[in-house]
């Protein structure tokens, strides 16, 4: 056990390297976790593909891994809790996290290579407060040999968390959905298909609806707006509790002005819904990584957010209004400031195409081409258990 902490502690120091022009060994593979139904690993993986690496998908278990991965291989993880967090059943989380330190101690003293994206600072089911979520936050950092993060900001607060991040650092650009998410509806059949009325100034939440993106917030800021306006809330509630609790705060709004739709949305109805209002609000409690965020930019729509994590890297007085989070009445001053201002929506069109998945291909397939690191790595003691 001595012997295995130290070399955890010896890679959670190892410094990373800046971008190079070589490639991956032909021999090595890229598995990734979770491997598709997720936009952004859908495009990622995609954009790798054109560019000459193949992803492929993995199951997490240490049979599999026996039988499938071999030295050298590379695991690709995004979202850790997926593999352990059971929000009803903490019999259940704790037999979870066991399998999955399991699993991921077995790669790492096969030498698998393990690269992690950092989508957020901790889970956003129950956060820094649960203990497993920073144990199983720590293991990742240091069994990673890359950690790759959506801008400067996110990875000074990614370091100031978890300073062993600090040197296996790649920073990324998050893709943007143009291509994903193809318009299909115009600004007015799709506001004819919501119910909106032409001339209404809508302000609108799209995507999955938790409490750390704030809704509370937003349906009080939107009761301070006059005139002709509307709220559009729709994604899909994984608590039943949260979303009465938002129909509750919604009940004590005028009903011709609230839209709510409170389901999953297909790809085709995400564009919908999106083109159809005239700012996208999303008051996040706290956020690193948004890619809900950068569907409003992909469609040309300005945003109203605050002023943190990753954020601050991506918006532009072009593309929106920023507010800070931390003074009474600001997200409501915000709401009315975009409502007011003049934005171009082929402007923010264009800035989001600078954001591509060329950049985070390219960075991983950097990665996966680090000789210096794979010849550095120790002798495998699952193949090799006499050797110390």
């Amino acid at each position: 056990m001595a012997k295995l902490m130290a070399r955890l502690m010896a890679r959670a120091t190892a410094p990373a390297t800046t971008h190079r022009t070589s490639r991956r060994s032909e021999s090595a593979r890229l598995f990734a976790y979770p491997f598709e139904g997720i936009a952004y690993n859908d495009c990622l993986y995609r954009e790798l593909a054109s560019l000459g690496m193949v992803a492929l998908p993995g199951q997490w278990s240490v049979r599999w891994l026996h039988a499938h991965l071999r030295r050298g291989d590379m695991l690709h993880l995004h979202w850790p809790s997926f593999y352990y967090y059971e929000p009803r059943s903490t019999p259940r989380t704790l037999k979870n996290l066991l399998r999955f330190c399991a699993v991921l101690l077995y790669a790492w003293l096969k030498g698998v290579r393990i690269f992690w994206t950092a989508h957020n600072l901790y889970p956003h089911d129950g956060g820094r407060s649960l203990w497993v979520h920073r144990v199983a936050r720590r293991l990742v950092i240091a069994v990673s040999e890359r950690i790759f993060v959506h801008g400067p900001s996110a990875a000074a607060i990614l370091a100031r968390e978890f300073p062993a991040t600090r040197r296996k650092q790649v920073l990324i650009d998050h893709g943007h959905w143009i291509d994903h998410y193809p318009p299909h509806h115009g600004r007015e059949p799709a506001r004819a298909s919501l119910g909106l009325r032409p001339e209404t100034f809508v302000y609108g939440f799209v995507g999955t609806c938790k409490p750390y993106k704030g809704l509370e917030e937003l349906i009080a800021a939107f009761a301070q707006q006059s005139g002709d306006c509307t709220l559009l809330i729709a994604g899909h509630f994984q608590s039943e509790s949260y979303a009465a609790e938002i129909r509750h705060c919604l009940a004590a709004l005028p009903a011709h002005r609230v839209v709510l739709v409170p389901r999953f949305l297909a790809d085709d109805e995400m564009q919908r819904h999106v083109v159809a209002i005239d700012a996208l609000v999303l008051p996040f409690r706290e956020v690193l990584t948004s890619g809900s965020l950068i569907l409003g930019l992909s469609f040309g729509t300005p945003v109203v957010t605050p002023r943190i994590g990753a954020v601050v890297d991506v918006m532009n007085e072009h593309t929106g209004v920023l507010y800070d989070a931390h003074e009474p009445q600001s997200l409501a001053r915000a709401m009315q400031q975009v409502r007011t201002a003049r934005f171009d929506a082929a402007k923010i069109i264009e800035h989001a195409r600078t954001l591509s998945w060329s950049n985070p291909a390219n960075a991983l397939l950097d990665a996966a081409s680090d000789a210096r690191v794979t010849s550095m790595m120790p002798p495998d003691p699952l193949e090799h258990p006499g050797q110390p």
